[in-house]
């Protein structure tokens, strides 16, 4: 089989089929991708066996169909230096020959029937939402993912759809994340795996739209010329609306970038063991403050604020920085109600129904 290819549009592709490779020690196949050719359009993929990719692109010329496996990092190290407009790919039974302008190089071709399957099953839920939205949940939720091995369920990306509006959920028990939109469909719930977000994330810029498969195992997350599957964690996620305050009577309102500026500074001055910020609200004044006894070290930075009450409150800066990272207006609304309570972050304005919580901290 021989294939002509534009060099550019190959290691574009390359680049997204390729996602998923090298990611598996366990099985050497994995290290590979899948490449098939079927009516002129090629399809590169990769899987860690939990999770699967395939990104189409289009060739130029053919002169026949097929599909074969070829180590990722040997050939995509070696296209991406060609300098010529096009490549040709000649493959035997045994070789995968890259030909361009100035040479060629021959790789081993591996089995395709050692390559692991992922497949989505029968009876699924089917909805499409725009791209900007999925991608927006997973760019801002991502910071909001725990880490923490023993509680798996919680290092992922949850995302429900109840009472009109689909939704999503991340968080490590200390901050919060959550999003959503207006949208009449059946009930439904599931996880992404943190693993997978990249991969979903490349999916969301090829189309306008994506389109989902809620399956019993795996969720299928595809566009255009991009088709993710990622495998469902097990297990149940926190009633996350259940800890988000309803009552909060004090709102301050603050410039976002002077608010960050504060907070950079300030970090200067905490100690390195708390990270401990105090927030002291009284009338239209903010002092955001830091204090390391051990080291004589003490921060204090001044803002005007509209508020509706007084408060002294203590917040990690980690969480404030990461929390003030969702929104994208000029000013912030801060919510809060005691100094034990949970305090919310949300936009000034817009429409986008997005908000984060944070824990506050012992002063």
């Amino acid at each position: 089989m021989n294939i002509t290819i534009n060099s550019k549009e190959f290691v574009k592709a390359l680049q997204v089929g390729g996602a998923f490779a090298c990611k598996n020690k366990l099985l050497p196949i994995l290290d590979c991708v899948k490449i098939k050719v079927v009516n002129n359009r090629m399809t590169i993929g990769s899987s860690d066996k939990e999770n699967a990719i395939s990104k189409k692109v289009d060739i130029i010329e053919c002169d026949s169909e097929g599909n074969f496996c070829v180590n990722y990092k040997d050939l995509y190290s070696y296209v991406s230096l060609v300098k010529s407009d096009n490549i040709k790919l000649s493959i035997d039974e045994s070789m995968v020959e890259i030909i361009h302008d100035k040479g060629s190089i021959k790789i081993p071709k591996e089995p395709t029937d050692e390559f692991p399957s992922l497949k989505i099953g029968e009876n699924t839920t089917d909805i499409t939402i725009p791209s900007y939205v999925l991608n927006n949940w997973i760019v801002d939720g991502t910071s909001f993912v725990a880490t923490d091995e023993l509680r798996p369920i919680m290092c992922t990306l949850y995302v429900y759809s109840k009472d009109g509006e689909i939704g999503c959920c991340a968080s490590d028990a200390q901050s919060l994340y959550t999003g959503s939109i207006e949208y009449n469909c059946n009930n439904f719930e599931f996880n992404i795996n943190r693993a997978s977000f990249s991969a979903i994330l490349g999916a969301t810029k090829s189309s306008d739209d994506i389109n989902i498969k809620i399956g019993e195992r795996n969720v299928l997350f595809s566009s255009s010329d991009v088709s993710v599957i990622a495998q469902k964690p097990e297990g149940k996620f926190v009633n996350f609306k259940s800890v988000i305050p309803s009552d909060n009577n004090i709102t301050i309102t603050v410039n976002k970038n002077d608010l960050i500026s504060a907070i950079n500074r300030c970090r200067l001055g905490a100690s390195h063991i708390s990270s401990v910020l105090k927030l002291d609200v009284k009338g239209m004044n903010l002092d955001v403050s830091s204090e390391d006894i051990d080291f004589n070290k003490k921060s204090v930075e001044n803002l005007i604020v509209d508020s509706t009450g007084d408060i002294e409150i203590g917040m990690k800066y980690e969480n404030m920085v990461r929390a003030l990272g969702i929104v994208n207006t000029e000013n912030v609304i801060i919510e809060m109600s005691s100094p034990n309570r949970p305090a919310i972050i949300k936009e000034s304005e817009g429409e986008d129904n997005k908000l984060a919580l944070i824990m506050p901290c012992m002063l």
